[in-house]
């Protein structure tokens, strides 16, 4: 009878397949580490541009923003704007105030630095949202309607008259608060507002400050708020290359007149330049692209500036271990095609190892109306 030989595995077969098992194993791991790497960047890259989009955003609706609650008749009234040297030459001190302002290749790397004001521009300021309407009623009175929050007792604000954008003075002042109108709120004729309007008028009213400041505290007081918009290279982070900087976004404080609530909306950016689009022959169409507007008074502004156009040249992405850029001139046009500027790359060291890139949009300043309109 023949002997059946025994199953089993011998130790060279053994180490065999572990060694198949290990070199498998080693294939994928490398293969999903390479994976794990590439989500990690593509969830850093789809985080940063959703940042990018929403400090865009911010940008762009201050800009759209501008000129909302700006009076055009200051009816005799004075004020100060600013104490500080930032863009002074933006500062409109008792004259009627500029929408929009620029400082022209004052910035680092000669970027641009951009003011924009309106009534709405402080936003994080809880009285800087809020617009209402004061509305004549049968008996002589006048009610006030919120469209957006009711104002508190802390709430400054202005009145102007919608016909002319004059600004409105009650007992000889314009920064006021509720105590200072005392209007009647939704038909309550137990109180008599001190406010005399044309009767038949309603008049806009646009909340500019929340603040426990005192009215002598308030130097620097104005019938707006202003943002600042500019490079800096205060807490850059070390990711971002030398010669590049923070766009600061930065409000005006009616107690100082210094900048405050600076805060970084987009870092590594190596240029920040803007164009305006312009009607100088008053037949509503852009004729001229303009790279510096200071020269222009607030009623040239109002009058002819129908579009700005935003340019950021910005860092992609980490420096790469291989030349990755191989321009050496990036070129920022206006969209009629003339030069605003061209950057040459060259002396900016180690820059074929990074990622640039430009950034451009319109934006209407739909706040900005013709004098014609008044």
């Amino acid at each position: 009878m023949k002997r059946e030989s025994s199953a089993g595995v011998t130790l060279i077969e053994l180490i065999v397949v572990l060694v198949i098992l290990s070199v498998a194993f080693g294939i994928l791991y490398e293969g999903f580490i390479k994976v794990f790497k590439t989500y990690k960047e593509q969830a850093k890259l789809t985080e940063s541009n959703i940042e990018k989009l929403i400090a865009l955003e911010v940008l762009r609706k201050d800009i759209e923003m501008a000129g909302l609650g700006i009076p055009i008749n200051l009816n005799n009234s004075t004020y100060s704007e600013t104490a500080s040297s930032i863009c002074s030459s933006c500062t409109d001190s008792s004259s009627q105030p500029r929408p929009i302002c620029i400082c022209n290749d004052s910035g680092p790397n000669g970027s641009d630095h951009l003011v924009a004001k309106s009534s709405m521009a402080f936003i994080t300021n809880s009285g800087a949202r809020k617009v209402a309407t004061l509305i004549p009623n049968p008996s002589g009175d006048w009610n006030i309607r919120y469209q957006g929050g009711a104002f508190s007792s802390s709430d400054y604000f202005i009145i102007l008259d919608p016909i002319n954008k004059k600004l409105e003075k009650v007992n000889g002042y314009w920064f006021l608060k509720l105590s200072d109108i005392n209007p009647l709120i939704d038909g309550d004729n137990s109180t008599t507002a001190p406010f005399t309007g044309t009767p038949d008028r309603v008049y806009a009213v646009y909340g500019i400050l929340n603040s426990s400041y005192s009215a002598s505290e308030l130097t620097y007081k104005k019938p707006f708020n202003r943002v600042d918009y500019y490079l800096d290279s205060t807490n850059k982070p070390p990711r971002c290359h030398p010669n590049t900087y923070e766009l600061y976004r930065s409000n005006i404080s009616h107690k100082t007149g210094n900048e405050i609530n600076k805060k970084i909306i987009l870092d590594c950016i190596l240029d920040f330049q803007l164009a305006f689009g312009l009607d100088t022959d008053n037949d509503t169409k852009i004729d001229t692209w303009s790279f510096d507007i200071s020269g222009l008074d607030a009623n040239q502004i109002i009058k002819q500036l129908k579009q700005v156009r935003v340019y950021i040249v910005y860092q992609m992405g980490r420096k790469n271990s291989k030349k990755i850029f191989r321009n050496s001139i990036i070129s920022i046009k206006a969209p009629d095609g003339s030069v605003i500027k061209n950057i040459d790359m060259t002396p900016y060291t180690d820059y074929e190892y990074y990622q640039w890139k430009l950034i451009s949009f319109g934006v209407t300043p739909f706040n900005i109306e013709p004098l014609e309109r008044y």
